[in-house]
């Protein structure tokens, strides 16, 4: 009986193991974990990221006009999305200007930049149709080091 009993915990045990690796490896992008001691981060005024996130992700500027028939999309016959300092579909209220704003939203932001969990708000977008609105132009190219200098501001204490 006891043999039994090892053995069936044993193979629970082993499935549990099996099916939560699964888990983790179905799971798609992640956001990196970073050491703050072998990469200190860099204040808020030193992230070059925050201006190219700033195209859209900026108090100053203005929400696109949803298309009545699909509002996740933008209205293609509406003046305000033909106006330069549009939003290029940002949600407003996630704005990266001020440091109280950037802190405010930053782990969002993070899963984001990761895109993590796979395909939720990809940042920065690249394929998204509210890019192409209000002149949005080519989405801005953020490196890997950027992404870093992000991940390490927002995990080791989002200095200012």
């Amino acid at each position: 009986m006891l043999k039994r009993m090892l053995v069936a915990t044993a193979l629970l045990s082993t499935a549990a193991v099996i099916g939560l690796s699964g888990i983790v490896s179905c799971g798609g992008a992640s956001v990196p974990k970073i050491n703050c001691t072998s990469t200190p981060p860099k204040k808020y005024s030193e992230l070059s990221i925050i201006a190219k996130c700033t195209n859209c992700h900026s108090s100053a500027r203005t929400a696109y006009a949803a298309d009545p028939n699909n509002p996740s999309l933008p209205d293609p016959n509406s003046s305000l999305n033909q106006q330069s300092g549009g939003r290029h579909g940002a949600t407003p209220g996630y704005d990266y200007d001020t440091y109280q704003g950037t802190k405010m939203v930053a782990t969002q932001a993070q899963d984001d930049l990761a895109g993590s969990p796979p395909g939720l708000h990809l940042m920065p977008p690249s394929n998204d149709p509210r890019w192409k609105v209000d002149g949005g132009g080519a989405p801005p190219n953020v490196t890997d080091a950027e992404k870093t200098d992000f991940y390490a501001w927002v995990q080791c204490g989002m200095p200012n």
